[in-house]
Formats: structure tokens, C-alpha cells, sequence
């Protein structure tokens, strides 16, 4: 794992999502084998074949072990679901990335890699019962120097990224909850401070603060989180204004809306282009969706009280109840 750190800071080396990746999943499979071995938890991989139980073994004779994502499932008591899904986030892109040459992923992962190891940190101290701690060699993991945040932006808009590489990613994160997205163990949320910004550009050069210390006076802070904005797909809209209670508002009323608003026009910064599918980000439900609906559709009464009559419910009162 500290390879893979010092793989990542080191500013002479190319492809480092590749390698820090590939550094950072053995490291994971290596303490996750500990953790099941001391808890009597099986790790040889079965043979599927024949009826008799035996292990699977390489061309050389030696029994294989079972895969990295199978081990995370093991190890659900010590690893959190943001961390879980953390890690099959990683090893998703890691079998992935072995088939191209020249991705720039760098920063568009790097919040995932950096909660990845300071989440290795807490659990490989959980795991040794403090006897191995990696806090002097890592106080707060990553160094990003040359961070360019306005470069992170146009990642997945642009066609530095293959394709099937953008849906793995988008359809992985459409799937999670609203809470294990903002987990700090699926993505980081580190302070950054900026260090160098060019007239009319984005963030150029930053650098990172240990989590929860104060930025310098005069220091404006970001959020590494920021990076990656979350994006929606029109039927996850049409289900927030549903449970909003506006059940009127439907997948036609969505689109004549956005027509309306011109919301894909690319200067309001509604949303974005990705693998020829459309993503809106919260200010367009937050700035026009929802608003839309408040003014247009009027929310359901509220329910009564479980076995409480609710009169202003009834238009004919029966002739029996009277």
C-alpha cells in the first residue's frame, strides 16, 4: 500500500491509475487473506468440476485462492458498505483498464483511491490488534500536487475515456445510495488548499490538508468530493419528485420542461453529454425541478393517523354514521 502511494505522488511516472490500482488490490487481498484465515474462514478456490470436493489449482500445482471481491464479501464485519463498495468500484476499473493504453484516470479516481487507503489504515490496525499501524508512514495518505480540478471536469465528457469505461462507471454509481456515495469510505471529502490559481481558470495547483484541519487565513478551502459531481438520470428525478409527493410529474412533463428551459444548453451547467446519454446534476432538480413542481402540482394530503377517522377526508357523510 505504501508503494502504491509513493507510485501515485511520484510525478515522473505515467499510468499511474494502472499501477496504484493493481498495488492497491493486492495489498487489500493479502490483509483480507489474514482476516479470514484467522477467523477459520476458507480461502482455497473450488474446483467446479466433478463431483468430488477438491481445490482448483494453477498450471504449476499450487492451490489457487479465492478472487479479491469474494474476500470483501468475507470480510463484511470488519469493512463498512461504503468500503466495500469502494473496492469493487476499484476492481471494477482495474479489469478494465488493463485493456487500454493511455487513460487519463488519474484524477478522476483519485478520491476513490484516497478513501480506499486511509480506510487500509484503520482496518490493517483493526486487523493486527494495533500491531501493525501505518500512521507515521502515512498521515494522510495522498499528496495530490498538480491536481488540475478544471481538467477532472471534462474527464467523462470528453473522449480521453473509452466508452464502455464511462457506462461501467456511471451505471456503478446511478445504483448507490445517497449515503454511500457521500461516504467518506467510498470517495474522500479532503480540504484542499489552494496554492497557485490562474486568471480565469479553475483550480490549478492545490494541496491537501490532514481531514478536519482549518484552512489558512486568507485560504480559500474545496472539497476534493466537489471533483465529481453527482449526476441523475431523468427516471431517478421523476422518482424524487414522486416520493416528494408530485405523482403527476412524469417522464413526458420532464422532458417538456427541459425543452422549455433550454436545460441542455451547455452555459447553465445542468447536466452533461456522456456515451450519448444525458446526466443532470442536483442544481437542475434543485434550481428547476423541484420548483417547477411546487408551483405546478399540488402535494397529496397528508395521510391520517392510523386508526384515527379523518373528517376532512369525507365529501358524504353516510346515513348510517349519522
Amino acid at each position: 500500500m505504501l508503494a502504491a502511494v509513493a507510485v501515485f505522488n511520484n510525478p515522473l511516472i505515467r499510468f499511474k491509475s494502472e499501477t496504484t490500482i493493481t498495488l492497491v488490490c493486492t495489498a487489500w487481498t493479502y490483509l483480507l487473506q489474514v482476516h479470514c484465515l484467522e477467523n477459520g474462514l476458507e480461502i482455497r478456490k473450488l474446483d467446479s468440476c466433478g463431483a468430488r470436493r477438491k481445490f482448483a489449482r494453477t498450471a504449476e500445482g499450487d492451490v489457487k485462492t479465492i478472487e479479491l471481491k469474494e474476500l470483501v464479501k468475507l470480510s463484511h464485519d470488519i469493512l463498512s458498505e461504503a468500503c466495500q463498495e469502494n473496492l469493487v468500484f476499484l476492481i471494477g476499473i482495474r479489469n478494465r483498464i488493463q485493456h487500454y493504453v493511455g487513460v487519463e484516470l488519474d484524477s478522476l479516481i483519485a478520491p476513490k483511491i484516497q478513501a480506499n487507503i486511509l480506510t487500509f489504515k484503520r482496518v490493517i490496525e483493526q486487523v493486527t490488534d494495533g500491531a501493525v499501524s501505518m500512521g507515521e508512514e502515512l498521515p494522510f495518505a495522498l499528496q495530490f500536487s498538480e491536481l488540475s480540478l478544471h481538467q477532472t471536469k471534462e474527464l467523462l465528457t470528453g473522449k480521453a475515456i473509452p466508452v464502455s469505461l464511462k457506462t461501467f462507471i456511471l451505471d456503478f454509481e446511478s445504483k448507490l445510495a445517497p449515503e454511500i456515495w457521500k461516504d467518506s469510505e467510498y470517495q474522500a471529502r479532503v480540504k484542499l488548499q489552494v496554492v497557485n490559481k490562474e486568471r480565469g481558470e479553475d483550480l490549478e495547483f492545490v494541496k491537501v490538508l490532514e481531514i478536519g484541519t482549518e484552512a489558512p487565513e486568507g485560504v480559500t478551502a474545496s472539497y476534493l468530493k466537489e471533483v465529481e459531481k453527482r449526476k441523475y438520470t431523468p427516471t431517478e428525478i421523476i422518482k424524487q419528485m414522486h416520493e416528494l409527493g408530485f405523482p403527476d410529474f412524469g417522464m413526458q412533463e420532464h422532458i417538456e420542461l427541459w425543452q422549455k428551459k433550454d436545460g441542455k444548453n451547455p452555459k447553465y451547467g445542468y447536466g452533461c453529454e456522456i456515451a450519448n446519454r444525458w446526466f443532470w446534476y442536483q442544481s437542475w432538480i434543485d434550481q428547476v425541478v423541484k420548483p417547477h413542481c411546487e408551483s405546478v402540482y399540488t402535494k397529496p394530503r397528508n395521510k391520517p393517523e392510523e386508526g384515527k377517522l379523518n373528517f376532512s377526508t369525507i365529501t358524504k357523510v353516510p346515513s348510517w354514521l349519522v
